[in-house]
């Protein structure tokens, strides 16, 4: 009977490692395109940038999500700042400016509820 033959077994061991489809090697005088059995002309490169571009949401929402990140490492946004005074320390403060103005001016009311002048200020208004 017939045995079977290994594919390739005729061929150079080094050809058939190289080149595991094709029992000839490629022509050294062969652009690169042609040796790896490119067909056609070359891609341009809108068509390359096409294929590796990511879509516009996609880039918007990856860039959020990296200001989100920066926004929680950093401590800040565009939120208000956290209270320093409590609404009873803000009424307590609005009740000794208005009965007794001349003994509470706003430096002391700062320093006594432990906030700059410009709280105080505001709370006041």
């Amino acid at each position: 009977g017939l045995r079977p033959l290994p594919l390739l077994a005729w061929a150079p061991r080094r050809a058939a490692a190289a080149w595991p489809g094709d029992p000839n090697p490629p022509e050294p005088a062969l652009e690169e395109p042609e040796r790896c059995g490119a067909v056609g002309p070359r891609p341009g490169p809108a068509l390359a940038r096409a294929l590796t571009r990511v879509p516009r949401r996609a880039r918007r929402r990856r860039a959020a999500a990296r200001m989100e990140r920066l926004r929680r490492e950093l401590g800040g946004g565009r939120r208000a700042p956290d209270r320093a005074l409590t609404w009873q320390a803000m009424e307590q403060l609005r009740f000794l400016r208005q009965e007794l103005p001349e003994e509470w001016p706003l430096e002391r009311l700062a320093q006594g509820f432990g906030v700059g002048t410009d709280v105080v200020r505001r709370v006041l208004r």
